[in-house]
């Protein structure tokens, strides 16, 4: 996917049930390109999480394990479709 992510363990410290949260989509990624956010922080020095991938190609996704397992049936260069919670919102 061209993401780095936050371990499931840590995510859950932060409030994050379930899904994985990316801390940094490359701009010149195909992550970036498609749209994914990573986490950054906001003016004022507050933490503002990054899109959280709750599925690929339709597979639920709680933990990195899962996606780790539904990617290793893709080859490089295979498209996925994402679906990811941001904020309040999924798309």
């Amino acid at each position: 996917l061209g993401v780095s992510f936050l371990e499931s363990a840590q995510a859950r410290a932060l409030g994050i049930e379930s899904g994985v949260l990316v801390l940094n989509a490359p701009a010149d990624g195909p992550a970036a390109a498609g749209g994914l956010r990573g986490t950054s922080r906001s003016p004022d020095g507050s933490l503002q999480l990054g899109d959280v991938i709750i599925a690929i190609d339709g597979s639920s996704i709680n933990t990195e394990a899962d996606m780790f397992k539904l990617l290793d049936s893709k080859k490089p260069g295979d498209k996925v479709k994402v679906l990811v919670a941001r904020g309040s919102r999924v798309a």
